[in-house]
């Protein structure tokens, strides 16, 4: 979790200059474009704002072990959501930042135990994408990024209502132990996301884009809870059709 926060922080970051920036540009030229109105729409400075993303999951190794605790396996598909930015360094070629995350959950009633399980995948890393201008207002992009991130299960059992000094009794004396319990398993990955896309500016300073590509995640070699290692885990697979779609603030 501390990772994830990391990326949004640094992604956040590059989203906010890389507007600010931009917003420079654009006060600069706004002379110059308001005499060429037939000039090209498409972004040539810097830009950042928020995506949505889907990808369809391989739960393979873990929906057997959560049909075991009697709930319905997780959904597959998911779709979660972001952000990115990225600086113009040519005409042609821009460097930036993208991240985000997504959760797919089941849960129950099993014996008037409620049971759970969530599934969440998180990326994030640097960009660097080449674009070509193909009418006024339409760009074709490819590109590639180095993702850092986790897939993680979290699990989750509440046998009875809680009471107060259960809690405290639990961490004070080493008490009865708690009806209610939530363990995090978490596997951290790095890879290759190569993609292509279009993006279309609405305005001079905002445009809507897609993006499909594939990621590949090379695992490290444990699961873990918390900072333990966790023996004897399953094989993870992560290769991936990720696709996006983003809403881009700029110029």
């Amino acid at each position: 979790m501390r990772k994830k926060r990391i990326v949004v922080c640094l992604l956040l970051m590059v989203v906010f200059f890389s507007v600010q920036w931009a917003s420079g540009q654009e006060r600069r030229r706004s002379l110059s474009r308001r005499r060429a109105p037939s000039g090209n729409y498409t972004f040539s400075g810097a830009g950042g704002g928020f995506l949505f993303f889907g990808t369809s999951l391989d739960l393979s190794p873990i929906n057997p072990e959560v049909e075991k605790m009697g709930i319905s396996p997780i959904e597959e598909n998911l779709i979660g959501e972001g952000g990115y930015g990225f600086i113009y360094f040519s005409r042609y070629m821009k460097l930036g930042g993208m991240g985000g995350g997504g959760t797919v959950s089941s849960s129950g009633e099993v014996d008037r135990v409620e049971k759970g399980a969530d599934f969440s995948f998180s990326f994030g890393g640097p960009l660097i994408e080449f674009s070509t201008t193909v009418a006024r207002r339409l760009e074709f992009f490819v590109g590639g990024a180095v993702l850092f991130g986790s897939v993680s299960v979290s699990l989750s059992r509440e046998d009875a209502p809680l009471v107060w000094d259960d809690v405290w009794d639990y961490y004070q004396t080493g008490g009865t132990l708690l009806p209610y319990s939530t363990t995090e398993l978490t596997r951290s990955y790095w890879g290759p996301y190569i993609y292509g896309g279009t993006r279309i500016s609405i305005l001079r300073w905002f445009a809507v884009g897609g993006q499909v590509g594939f990621v590949k995640g090379f695992m490290e070699d444990n699961w873990e809870i918390g900072e333990l290692k966790l023996n004897n885990g399953p094989e993870y697979k992560l290769e991936n059709l990720l696709w996006q779609v983003h809403f881009t603030f700029g110029g």
